[in-house]
């Protein structure tokens, strides 16, 4: 941060009572506000992401975003004590029995996928609007097409209404919950990048509505989001000291081999099965624990079964 210039000459049309014994003189009062932007300058620290998501007044994606919380039904609180928010707005990561449904920044980077499906060229200018903030009619339009994506998602997957305490449960041992990948903030965006290229791919061209986001997300429901099936334990879900995690080694290649196994469940066009050999290939040397040859292909010859 620059410190701003300050001008030494009197303004001229200042009034300055000389003979104010109290008064600071002119010269100090400078030193004191250097010392201000100087503290600042050495001392302060970058607001979190959570706090530039609440806070942000020029940043279109953040603006929806606490729009779609008051807005709409799913995302909206009653703030009842006795009840939990849907969102949790302090860090990205979720454990077993919290009774969110996500993080706020999940939800951010959900939307901002969604909000770039449509090709706004010479409309809306979405990268710029990180910045300088958009009108409230271009505001207005882009949040009536978030909610038609959120109606469509919800209906087409359904079981994201379930409540969030019974789902994300790594123990295999209790049959009552399960783990289910689209409650964890990993799956919820990989879900997100590969459900915005279907889209990108399937939804009409000019205007569209909410069954038709449905047409293209309903083979997402069909999918086996257990983190204990194939292809995601061992992938995703690893043993680490005898118990099962979310994994954190490798993240960025293993994140890109089931974005390719997913998008090949969804929508098989997109993936040549040429390419399938490969990635199976990739998805084998990421499992931890490593499985044998055998054992593997028995474990891949389910996830080719799959739409």
């Amino acid at each position: 941060m620059l410190v701003p210039d300050v001008d030494d000459e009197e303004d001229e049309d200042e009034d300055e009572d000389e003979d104010d014994d109290d008064s600071i003189p002119r010269d100090e009062l400078i030193r004191r506000y250097r010392r201000v932007f100087s503290a600042l300058n050495r001392h302060a620290k970058p607001t979190d992401a959570d706090t530039n998501i609440i806070m942000d007044e020029d940043d279109y994606v953040a603006i929806l975003t606490r729009r779609l919380l008051t807005e709409h039904e799913f995302f909206s609180w009653n703030g009842k004590p006795n009840t939990s928010p849907i969102l949790k707005t302090k860090g990205k990561s979720l454990r077993s029995g919290e009774p969110h449904f996500t993080t706020l920044q999940t939800l951010y980077a959900v939307n901002e996928c969604l909000l770039g499906v449509r090709d706004y060229t010479g409309k809306f200018a979405p990268k710029a609007y990180k910045q300088v903030r958009p009108s409230e009619d271009d505001l207005d339009a882009q949040f009536a097409e978030l909610q038609v994506y959120w109606n469509g998602l919800l209906r087409a997957i359904p079981v994201l209404r379930s409540d969030p305490v019974g789902m994300r449960e790594h123990d295999a041992d209790k049959p009552e919950s399960q783990d289910h990948l689209l409650f964890w903030p990993i799956g919820t965006e990989l879900f997100a990048r590969v459900a915005c290229d279907v889209m990108i791919d399937k939804l009409p061209k000019g205007s569209f509505d909410e069954a038709d986001v449905v047409r293209c997300l309903s083979p997402f429901d069909q999918v086996d989001w257990s983190l204990h099936g194939a292809p995601w334990r061992g992938l995703l879900l690893v043993m680490s000291g005898g118990t099962w995690k979310m994994r954190s080694e490798d993240r960025k290649a293993t994140l890109e081999v089931a974005r390719l196994i997913l998008t090949r469940m969804v929508a098989p066009d997109r993936i040549p099965t040429a390419s399938m050999e490969a990635i199976k290939d990739d998805w084998m040397g990421l499992l931890i624990p490593q499985l044998t040859v055998d054992e593997a292909e028995r474990v891949w010859s389910s996830v080719a079964q799959m739409r």
